[in-house]
């Protein structure tokens, strides 16, 4: 979708599941300041326990300002990453967001069409169409699996303060490992096959944290793996949410910021993130 205008994306739950216009459906923070209270969110979904509660609504908030921190560790090399943008909430992994790996930074765009890379804010883009995927990509989709958490514990208020310095709701659970999941913990293709079978052994471990607006303001996972050749691989990743329901504009950059166009990759592609 080149050109001026809104991009538009699926944003799950948000503007009752339909493909919106980010800004039209979350752009006010007006919205933001009628935010239900937790009882009252609950009561609106009458089957919903607490915790499904707050995820649902918290997708239905469309976009939130993210900072996600990931750590890798596969035998015995351990890499770190840390994201910052705005993000939205879609198992897809778009947003603006600011990559940061190795001494390296990396500024990303990805939009339902193409993914756009550039190392700062003064240079050119290098467009990557066909919806490629990056390994910042699959970070930025905290809340997506939530949905099939089990063994959900609710451990009361006891978490950290929220983005707004209220106290937050903590609850804690396990994710079935998914390839995908594993993914999302910052895990790469060649880190997967290290793993091998031995991942469908092994759950992923969720905490979470709510706040008063039954907003899901931070979560964290964990997984750790011995591979079928006794290398041990583990993940986590640590994101934490804010300033919800904002604008995003992630329609494609004008032509004229864009300094080269890759080959299309497919799904699993990583970029220099």
């Amino acid at each position: 979708m080149a050109g001026g205008g809104w991009q538009r994306v699926a944003i799950g739950a948000a503007c009752a599941g339909a493909l919106a216009t980010l800004t039209a459906c979350s752009g006010s923070s007006a919205a933001d300041a009628t935010t239900p209270s937790p009882a009252a969110a609950i009561a609106m979904m009458p089957n919903a326990n607490p915790f499904t509660s707050a995820l649902s609504f918290t997708n239905g908030l469309g976009t939130a300002k993210a900072t996600v921190d990931s750590t890798t560790t596969v035998d015995g090399t351990t890499t770190d990453r840390r994201v910052t943008g705005t993000i939205v909430f879609d198992p897809g992994g778009y947003g603006m967001v600011t990559v940061s790996a190795s001494g390296t930074t990396v500024q990303e765009l990805g939009n339902t069409s193409n993914l756009f890379l550039r190392p700062d804010a003064t240079s050119l883009w290098t467009k990557r169409p066909g919806a490629a995927r990056s390994d910042a990509s699959w970070l930025i989709t905290p809340l997506t699996g939530l949905g099939d958490l089990a063994d959900v514990v609710d451990e009361g208020p006891v978490g950290p303060a929220g983005p707004d310095g209220a106290a937050t709701h903590q609850f804690s659970g396990t994710l079935a490992a998914t390839p995908d999941r594993l993914r999302a913990l910052g895990l790469t293709e060649a880190d997967i096959a290290v793993v091998g079978d031995a991942w469908s052994d092994v759950p992923i471990t969720v905490t979470a944290w709510v706040d008063p607006r039954n907003r899901i303001v931070q979560v964290d996972r964990a997984f750790s793996a011995t591979g079928a050749d006794g290398k041990p691989v583990s993940a986590r990743t640590s994101t934490t949410l804010s300033g919800f329901a904002g604008g995003l504009d992630l329609s494609d950059p004008p032509p004229q910021s864009i300094g080269a166009t890759l080959p299309s990759a497919g799904a699993s592609s990583s970029s220099s993130s």
